[in-house]
């Protein structure tokens, strides 16, 4: 492959997910240095350090021992079945660079061959990372082949999925798919202390992208409601928790306050959904569908026999308040656009 990058984990592989491109996602006209992301950074259990390579290029290297991994190891991000994994590469492979595309930031190496681009953010006290989601964009183009230029190769058994669109081309489908693409991210934690400053005046970690990714994480946890039509009244509660603490997770000292605020009614909508429906693990239960339909039309009027859920219907109102409120005062404040929050149910 044109960058030198080799498939250590096998998982990867029997996932499905290697994707190639034979023109660079990115151009280096794009490139950015950011010193605050140069040092040690904990992802899950794994040590990971970030080193700059001369005026603009970043090396990844792990330090701890993983899956086809060994201390020293020159690395790349990864999304195998929704967990952050680190992929070995050869010893030639390009560094990764720093780009600002649209309104945000990734690592790539601006070479063609394998895919391993991550979306970056200092979205909190850390770094927060995103790796591409190859899962979705190889069944996207499945559905929509007319999507994005590309081909199918096979090897070794297994389907590789080459994109061969033009850059312009690829970043525009990154733009216009992003949410899905880099949606999911982890927070990573600073090992140690940085002599860079943590606001600086511009780039990923100035005041006004920090606010801005702050409250893109937040859409992206927001926007999807885990509430399933097969669900039980117990799963919708079990889901809801988890809801919870996701939201949790992003708060932060820095928060701007109306950030803040949406992020505390949003997580109390869950916090409501567990404790008004029963422990129920009975499908078909109409509750569920009431609250899917409560979803999709909060200010629509309960029947009777949804009472129980009136409740969920006042947090929501005040939580989708809250987040417009939010989002005007937000892109009045750093003149750029925040997106309004949207829900979306899960079918």
């Amino acid at each position: 492959m044109r960058d030198g990058t080799m498939v250590a984990a096998l998982a990867l592989l029997c996932a499905g997910c290697w994707t190639e491109t034979e023109h660079p996602l990115f151009e280096t006209k794009d490139t950015r240095a950011e010193p605050l992301l140069e040092g040690i950074w904990k992802i899950g259990d794994q040590r990971y350090l970030i080193a700059r390579q001369g005026t603009d290029a970043y090396g990844l290297t792990a330090l701890d021992a993983g899956e086809g991994v060994e201390p020293g190891d020159e690395v790349r991000w990864i999304l195998s079945q929704w967990q952050v994994k680190a992929l070995k590469t050869a010893d030639k492979a390009p560094p990764l660079r720093l780009v600002k595309v649209g309104e945000h930031y990734f690592l790539d190496t601006l070479s063609g061959g394998l895919v391993c681009t991550t979306r970056v953010s200092f979205a909190g006290p850390g770094l927060r990372i995103a790796p591409l989601n190859t899962g979705w964009l190889k069944e996207y183009l499945r559905k929509d082949p007319r999507a994005l230029k590309h081909k199918v190769r096979r090897e070794r058994d297994t389907e590789i999925l080459v994109l061969n669109a033009e850059t312009k081309d690829l970043q525009q489908f990154v733009l216009e798919h992003l949410d899905d693409l880099f949606g999911f991210s982890v927070p990573g934690e600073r090992v140690g202390k940085t002599t860079a400053s943590l606001f600086p005046d511009k780039g990923p970690a100035d005041k006004g992208q920090r606010a801005f990714d702050a409250w893109y994480e937040f859409r992206q946890v927001g926007r999807v409601v885990p509430i399933y039509p097969r669900n039980s009244c117990l799963e919708v509660i079990e889901n809801a928790e988890v809801q919870v603490r996701q939201l949790r997770a992003l708060v932060h000292d820095a928060l701007d306050a109306e950030a803040a605020n949406s992020l505390r009614d949003l997580t109390a909508v869950y916090d409501t959904i567990a404790r008004v429906l029963p422990r129920s693990d009975k499908r078909g239960d109409p509750l569920v569908e009431g609250l899917r339909d409560l979803v999709a039309h909060p200010e629509g009027k309960l029947t009777l026999e949804l009472r129980r859920l009136a409740p969920v219907q006042d947090q929501l109102r005040k939580a989708l308040a809250t987040a417009a409120k939010a989002n005007a005062a937000l892109s009045k404040r750093y003149d750029r656009t925040f997106l309004p929050l949207k829900l979306g149910l899960s079918e």
